[in-house]
């Protein structure tokens, strides 16, 4: 592999070019021609929604066998798969789901929904940050990228700057810029680290458990603790009614973040929810990983998405980390400067990790770093 410079050139090269402008405004042009059905009226859709109301691009309903009515945040109206055909036949069905897409594709198969109608397994750029906004952080990516261990977390380092560089909020599949794996695997890659029966898991973020369930697969039921840790009263409590029959968990409904202290929260009841320093209306619990186990013994294993939060918590987690060199799998997509302050703090704090970036997801969410 060339230098990051170098790397980062050709890059730019590509994205200016004629060609690869003209695949992407080939995509959206298709969007204009009819109006516009979302398939997928989770947190996806709604980014969807509004980026391309932006554009111009008329979005009629979104589609959900889970739910109907008007989504709250949009305003747009929600139908059914059954309504689908029926309402909307001449609609350009767009699957805005990034988890469900197979899913969602062979539910439209089974409807008889023509495949021509269907826009599926595109590339989401839905953050809406361009190269203009992280200019001033290259020479930070520059640094970093000699950090990782691998040509594969190089090349999603060099992805991701492909994307700022993307102005539209669609990439075709075909130049796809970030390498996925699958989504199964996220925090728990098999070719980057491997579970023992002794395991103490923290789960930053457990949202309503479904981190907690990939662990117990993962590790086939034989673990010594599982730490749930999730401020949003109604997840954590989701949670607890799903896991209350396995072995040896505990939920806190707490934040991480580097004290002991209260911070304010917008929760949502969904994955988003997360702390935030602007709010003084709505307040959370929020605790130290250092603190947390004063008394206890130390996690082997500590997973973090928890919203831009994380390099608080990682400050919190300072003592465990140095003394006692944890696995790591910790979310860095959530602010540009992530993917190079994390590393570099967890390069302070021991200098003998081993780093590596796998991507989960047909968008720029779900960007891990491992520490081994």
């Amino acid at each position: 592999m060339k230098s990051f410079r170098e790397e980062f050139n050709s890059i730019r090269r590509l994205c200016e070019s004629d060609k690869y402008k003209n695949e992407i405004d080939n995509l959206q042009k298709s969007l204009l021609r009819q109006p516009i059905v979302l398939y997928g009226a989770g947190s996806a859709g709604v980014a969807v929604a509004r980026i391309f109301r932006n554009r111009g691009l008329d979005v009629v309903c979104f589609c959900d066998k889970n739910k109907t009515g008007i989504q709250q945040d949009t305003g747009i109206p929600i139908i059914s798969p059954q309504m689908l055909l029926i309402y909307n036949p001449d609609a350009i069905i767009f699957i805005s789901s990034t988890v469900y897409a197979d899913e969602i594709m062979s539910d439209l198969t089974v409807l008889g929904v023509p495949s021509d109608r269907v826009i599926a397994n595109t590339f989401f750029n839905l953050h809406e940050v361009t190269i203009s906004d992280i200019e001033h952080h290259l020479s930070d990516y520059e640094r970093v990228f000699n950090l990782f261990n691998d040509c594969k977390s190089k090349e999603i380092i060099l992805g991701r700057l492909q994307c700022f560089l993307t102005p539209s909020p669609l990439i075709p599949s075909y130049i796809t810029p970030i390498r996925i794996s699958p989504y199964i695997s996220q925090y728990f890659d098999e070719s980057i680290l491997m579970l023992s029966s002794d395991e103490i898991f923290v789960d930053g973020g457990m949202y309503i458990g479904d981190t907690a369930e990939l662990f117990f697969r993962f590790t086939n039921g034989n673990y010594k603790h599982y730490y749930g840790f999730e401020p949003d009263i109604k997840n954590s409590n989701v949670a607890r009614e799903k896991l209350e029959k396995k072995p040896n968990i505990t939920i806190i409904a707490k934040g991480l973040w580097c004290c002991e202290t209260e911070i304010g929260f917008t929760g949502n009841s969904a994955s988003t929810s997360k702390v935030d320093m602007m709010t003084s209306h709505s307040l959370v619990s929020v605790t130290a990983l250092d603190s947390y186990f004063n008394d206890k013994s130390p996690p082997t294993f500590i997973k973090m998405d928890i919203e831009g939060a994380e390099l608080e918590a990682l400050k919190g987690a300072e003592h465990i980390i140095r003394k006692y060199k944890p696995k790591l799998a910790i979310c860095v997509y959530h602010k540009p400067e992530d993917i190079y302050e994390l590393p570099e703090l967890l390069k302070k704090y021991r200098n003998d990790y081993r780093f590596y970036l796998r991507h989960y997801r047909n968008s720029l969410s779900e960007t891990v770093l491992y520490a081994i």
